[in-house]
């Protein structure tokens, strides 16, 4: 049984690597990837289609507008948009439900992080 052993270790030890050198050499991000969520902001109207969408419940969509004091005076309606992508699936349904495409999906895939609180985006109009 060692005698089998030592002869395919050598072969091994001069054999070139199998594996891609990934944190040296990047590969390009196939096209149409679900990467992570961005919202633009500006373009909200507040319907919350997008939270419905998602399952995981990892956006939430609330009115920040502030209050008036003068009643004929309407203010222009501002919402916050708060992602958390320690929740998204990257099912890209919220992208997809949007009726304005407030949000999109870039190719970044490098999101892994040690802090949590790093992983949670807020949006503000």
């Amino acid at each position: 049984m060692l005698g089998a052993l030592i002869p395919e270790s050598l072969r091994q030890l001069f054999k070139k690597a199998a594996t891609n050198l990934y944190p040296a050499e990047k590969f390009p991000t196939p096209a149409g990837f679900r990467g992570k969520l961005v919202a633009d902001v500006s373009k909200c109207i507040g319907c919350k289609i997008c939270s419905r969408d998602c399952s995981a419940e990892a956006i939430v969509v609330d009115n920040v507008t502030p209050a008036s004091a003068d009643a004929a005076e309407k203010p222009a309606k501002k919402f916050r948009i708060t992602i958390y992508l320690d929740r998204c699936v990257y099912c890209g349904q919220c992208v997809e439900g949007c009726p304005t495409k407030v949000l999109s999906m870039l190719p970044d895939h490098e999101l892994a992080s040690y802090d949590r609180s790093s992983l949670k985006t807020e949006y503000i109009s």
